[in-house]
């Protein structure tokens, strides 16, 4: 009876365990169009590009960087843990990159319409949750959201 007690406490740690970790991160993904030569990237080039600041492939075209709208929970986690800025700080960021000539990445209303996007445009660039990718996008880069976004998986 004890054995059985105690293989029903380490089962239930196990499982309390797993669900810890699984609610306190998930993965989001950085995509390109499936025949992209772009094989990976380093998170402080997607930074870079998604600030404007690297603006052409080594092939010498134009990067075509794709946002989720403004309230949108990935865009608030890529803005909160890879460019680190404040919505405000980011706006002004903005407001100034555009009077340089420099605009802000376009913005898509879905992580679907993103797929698309990607995989009919050479050179877009955008960040999906993995559990969403699918064969018409390739991963260039991949990290954990912290803490989970509720429902973002469904």
């Amino acid at each position: 009876m004890m054995n059985f007690i105690r293989s029903q406490c380490i089962k239930l740690m196990l499982c309390v365990l797993l669900s810890i970790s699984i609610s306190h991160a998930q993965n989001m993904v950085v995509i390109v169009g499936v025949n992209s030569p772009v094989k990976q990237l380093s998170l402080a080039r997607f930074k870079r590009i998604f600030l404007g600041k690297e603006r052409l492939t080594e092939q010498g075209r134009r990067w075509i960087p794709i946002n989720l709208g403004a309230t949108h929970p990935l865009r608030q986690a890529i803005r909160k843990q890879v460019v680190q800025k404040s919505t405000f700080n980011l706006e002004q960021y903005w407001n100034q990159q555009y009077f340089n000539g420099i605009s802000p990445p376009y913005v898509l209303a879905s992580e679907e319409a993103i797929l698309r996007f990607v995989a009919d445009t050479p050179n877009a660039i955008a960040y999906i949750a993995a559990c969403h990718r699918d064969k018409r996008v390739k991963t260039v880069y991949s990290f954990k959201i912290r803490p989970a976004i509720a429902g973002l998986c469904r």
